[in-house]
């Protein structure tokens, strides 16, 4: 499927992210189309707060279906007007309960920062419409913050034998030797 991924992290480079462990990131997918909002996301040590999951999608997790276990996909994930990027966690795999709120604005020039903010909820505000935060993601209020930049921009064209798994995680541009 066409689209485009963006990979943000705490290291220092894409290959800092090889060794040691520990390093916060953060990979969002998008769907086609160049104002297209977020598919799916997935961040992993960027909280303080434990989550049930580290994954969100654009869905409200009352409307999706109950996968085994009782699992359900959610987090409303969305991107605001200002391009701010907005999700929630839930503290249990079937969103009973929740565990946080996360924001990040939207970059799209390497070497550039911006924070990552989490802040521990129970309770995160729905969004005002639909069944993400595209509508305007809501304010978050104390929490941590870490820093992350932006590592690379990929833009997928033709089929899924493309998809370099290193390329797409780590940003390496499959026809040269460096990382960017």
């Amino acid at each position: 499927m066409p689209g485009r991924t963006a990979f943000y992290s705490t290291a220092a480079t894409a290959g800092s992210l090889l060794v040691p462990a520990g390093y916060g990131y953060a990979r969002v997918y998008y769907g086609p189309g160049s104002n297209s909002q977020p598919a799916s996301l997935f961040a992993t040590n960027v909280t303080t707060f434990n989550a049930a999951t580290s994954a969100a999608y654009p869905v409200d997790p009352a409307q999706s279906p109950v996968f085994t276990g009782g699992m359900r996909s959610g987090g409303w994930l969305g991107r605001d007007s200002t391009g701010t990027i907005c999700w929630a966690l839930p503290a249990d795999p079937a969103y009973t309960t929740y565990a946080g709120l996360l924001t990040l604005p939207e970059l799209t020039t390497l070497g550039t920062s911006a924070a990552l903010t989490a802040q521990q909820t129970t309770t995160p505000m729905p969004p005002t419409s639909g069944s993400n935060h595209a509508s305007g993601c809501p304010t978050v209020t104390g929490g941590t913050s870490k820093t992350v930049t932006p590592r690379r921009t990929v833009s997928w064209r033709g089929n899924s034998a493309d998809r370099s798994p290193v390329w797409a995680r780590f940003g390496r541009n499959p026809g040269r030797r460096s990382w960017q």
